[in-house]
């Protein structure tokens, strides 16, 4: 899970509710498009909760309420309170679903599009790829109402550690000795840029990395 950094409100979005729309379900049409696509884009291709590709489609995404429709009503057409997540395994039974599709109308205690919880600071990851949470509530909020250990999430995380892994061991390599740190932040900034379609999982990596860089 990254930090999301939310951007201006779609202006699709805004026209809806000053031409009266109240429901989040009666958004349809090019206006649900570009609300699509301006989460899309400002998630740089990825799940708001795994850090999977999402494809910014009907099919290739959803579009989640971090507090729920059902429970929040009034926050259903607010932009700070919507994600674009992935499919979370929706055809599957529930023990392999994930993301949005696991988390129903459940809470979460933490929003990563919310600069306040600081999202970064409150995950780590394991080195079989596991993401795990210092605080025993949220970590079972990742467990339980997101699901984020199951194996495919958790193999993409580890490809995530090798691929850091592996740039480290051939700079090391060809250097003959410690990897400089200004290489290291610059590995980490190529590897987040701010705009495009961002690699899977790559913020695992970029988190092995800056473990690097603090020592």
């Amino acid at each position: 899970m990254r930090r999301i950094v939310k951007r201006k409100e779609p202006v699709a979005l805004k026209e809806f509710r000053s031409g009266g729309g109240k429901f989040y379900e009666d958004l349809r049409g090019s206006a649900k498009t570009r609300l699509r696509n301006a989460l899309f884009d400002e998630q740089q291709g990825l799940c708001c909760y795994c850090m999977n590709s999402i494809v910014s489609s009907e099919i290739g995404m959803k579009i989640e309420h971090w507090r729920s429709q059902k429970k929040y009503p009034d926050e259903q057409l607010r932009y700070a309170n919507l994600l674009g997540a992935c499919r979370g395994n929706d055809d599957r039974p529930k023990q392999f679903q994930h993301c949005d599709t696991r988390k129903g109308d459940a809470d979460l205690s933490y929003n990563p599009a919310n600069a306040v919880h600081a999202i970064e600071s409150r995950i780590f990851y394991e080195f079989d790829g596991r993401i795990r949470s210092h605080e025993e509530a949220f970590d079972q909020e990742l467990n339980e109402v997101l699901n984020l250990n199951i194996e495919e999430l958790m193999s993409g995380r580890r490809l995530a550690i090798e691929f850091a892994k592996n740039w480290y061991k051939k700079k090391k390599l060809k250097i003959q000795g410690p990897v400089p740190k200004s290489q290291i932040q610059r590995k980490i900034q190529e590897s987040q840029p701010s705009h495009g379609t961002l690699r899977p999982f790559i913020h695992v990596a970029v988190w092995w990395l800056q473990r690097k860089l603090s020592k």
